[in-house]
């Protein structure tokens, strides 16, 4: 019986059945931004949703094109920046602020970091933001592998359209001074981002931000703890969208050159290598490669037969 449940899987491997989760919805949850020490989802204390989401049940780092801020010259691309995606899950909600929440219920964290090279420190002619869609309207095979950029996830024409909105002359997502100011979503992009994402506040990554690495933490809608599995996975599986934008100044103090990075990340794919978090990866691989399957035919078909074999 075994052997046969085991044979039907593997048929489904062959035939690679995907499955498929719901993108976040962005109206809902709880969303904390720049500066972690001081903020968090729900209201919960800074440093009690630090300790409570240090060591991630998930995580994975992607390299992206950065720039060396530590120097006031001709802006030039240097390698070792990094994006971070990490999910804790069951997040007690016990000691939240908000009081419209349930303080018995648990939440889904979602952190996202940015890490320099070699702690490399910004100097003041500078200037750093980060745009960030925590959903999509399209679900996203969960055997789609992402590289940190977007490739597989929205279309050219909306890749290149972020790209020069945020690094066009005129103030979308950061001013001629730098400031980081709201982005308008381009045109060719509203057909894959929510409708209440047209427009949303870019972030100030400055040198607070740089030395803790967190600049963004999202909370899923709040459950009850037997229902966190489910929820953990949707936040395991969630791909979030995230541009940055590094801005030059000029001796007069205006914006003279900029540079914009899209990228589409995730906390399963990309490398555990040198995680800014904790990561702790605690299952087997084969299980963890099941659990990702788990919404699927195929999840259940092999999770059940690893189990019964234990």
């Amino acid at each position: 019986m075994l052997s046969s449940i085991l044979a039907y899987g593997w048929v489904l491997v062959l035939l690679e059945i995907p499955a498929y989760v719901c993108a976040y919805d962005p109206s809902s949850g709880s969303i904390a931004s720049g500066d972690l020490s001081v903020a968090a989802p729900y209201g919960l204390p800074p440093s009690k949703f630090k300790s409570d989401t240090d060591k991630p049940d998930d995580a994975a780092a992607f390299n992206i094109t950065g720039y060396d801020v530590s120097t006031d010259s001709t802006p030039q691309s240097v390698d070792g920046w990094k994006l971070e995606a990490a999910v804790k899950q069951a997040v007690s909600l016990s000691d939240a602020t908000n009081s419209s929440v349930n303080k018995d219920q648990v939440f889904e964290a979602t952190t996202l970091y940015i890490k320099a090279p070699d702690n490399m420190k910004m100097d003041d002619t500078w200037r750093m933001c980060a745009v960030v869609y925590p959903g999509l309207t399209n679900n996203v095979d969960n055997s789609t592998t992402l590289d940190g950029s977007c490739n597989n996830v929205l279309s050219t024409d909306c890749i290149q359209a972020l790209s020069v909105a945020a690094g066009g002359a005129t103030t979308n997502g950061m001013d001629t001074s730098g400031n980081c100011t709201s982005f308008v979503l381009p045109a060719r992009c509203t057909d894959s981002f929510p409708s209440d994402s047209l427009r949303t506040t870019a972030i100030a990554i400055n040198q607070t931000v740089l030395d803790d690495n967190r600049f963004y933490a999202f909370g899923s809608d709040p459950t009850d703890s037997g229902d966190a599995t489910a929820a953990g996975e949707a936040a395991r599986q969630n791909v979030w969208t995230v541009l940055t934008i590094f801005g030059h100044l000029s001796s007069s103090g205006t914006r003279s050159s900029t540079n914009v990075g899209v990228q589409c990340i995730r906390a399963i794919n990309g490398t555990t290598d040198n995680v800014t978090s904790g990561a702790g990866r605690l299952r087997p691989d084969f299980l963890t490669w099941a659990t990702n399957y788990k919404t699927s035919a195929i999840g259940t078909v092999l999770l059940a037969g690893w189990l019964i074999n234990m």
